[in-house]
């Protein structure tokens, strides 16, 4: 059971019809909500992209992130043991070389930065462009897995590169995840014994995806492993982050579109 976090400072948004098997909460702590995560004690937490803070769903409240590079937002969460996370970025900055990995150190009051490496567009294949950077990170076995939301187009396939490294340091070892559609990119990610799930989303796109964690990089096909999209009527709300336990897949939604546009939601549904 989820606490609802009460709105403030936005208009009223009518929620989206979902199939009453699934779970639907607001959860409206924070602007700009992403990069789920569940830590060590159970609790899910998400990061704002713009404005300094990660937010914990399942109780209220809020910590400080302190630290965090001038010109880069935070778009993903996972965490790496009890007090420590792992922070994806994006920058507006077009001709940077690499997007930035931050490591926070978890404490009473905030999340303070302590160190911080790079991804190179160079490992990944792809150009920069602005704003689109590492929007979902896991950690699996002590190897952490990155996904950009950038897009590698080859042979009429659309595909989202990703790269894994040790999570205490080491090479990149570069891989392609294939998109399931025209528009979609990657939004979220979770991973556990060697699986991982991804989302893919863009305005009318929403789908949760499930595949391998390749040992050697290379390239992967998902199956679908639950189509939000074809579910879900009245409109689609702009899926964020994803975290996977035992018995559900939960997503979170960003509620800031040029400025904050209503609540952010919180979706529960059943694994299978």
């Amino acid at each position: 059971m989820f606490f609802v976090l009460l709105l403030s400072c936005s208009r009223s948004v009518s929620p989206p019809v979902v199939p009453e098997t699934w779970a639907l909460n607001e959860v409206s702590e924070g602007q700009g909500l992403s990069g789920l995560g569940r830590a060590p004690d159970g609790g899910l937490w998400a990061v704002s992209e713009r404005i300094g803070e990660i937010v914990r769903l399942d109780t209220e409240g809020r910590i400080e992130l302190v630290g965090v590079p001038e010109g880069s937002e935070t778009e993903a969460l996972t965490w790496l043991g009890a007090d420590r996370i792992a922070l994806g970025t994006e920058s507006s900055d077009a001709e940077r070389l690499s997007d930035t990995v931050l490591i926070a150190r978890v404490e009473d009051s905030r999340a303070v930065v302590s160190e911080q490496f790079e991804l190179p567009f160079s490992v990944l294949g792809v150009a920069p462009e602005s704003n689109r950077g590492l929007e979902a990170l896991c950690v699996d076995d002590g190897r952490l897995v990155a996904v950009s939301e950038l897009i590698v187009l080859d042979a009429g396939a659309r595909w989202s590169p990703f790269a894994i490294r040790a999570v205490e340091g080491g090479p990149w070892t570069a891989g392609r995840l294939r998109l399931t559609t025209e528009t979609g990119k990657t939004a979220g990610l979770d991973c556990e014994g060697g699986q991982a799930w991804s989302i893919e989303r863009h305005y009318g796109v929403a789908r949760v995806l499930r595949w391998t964690i390749p040992a050697k990089g290379g390239d992967v096909v998902p199956e679908i492993a639950v189509a939000v999209d074809e579910l879900v009527t009245g409109t689609l709300p702009n899926l964020e982050g994803l975290a996977v336990s035992a018995g559900k897949i939960e997503l979170v939604t960003d509620n800031d579109h040029g400025g904050k546009t209503g609540p952010s939601w919180l979706f529960e549904i059943p694994r299978e």
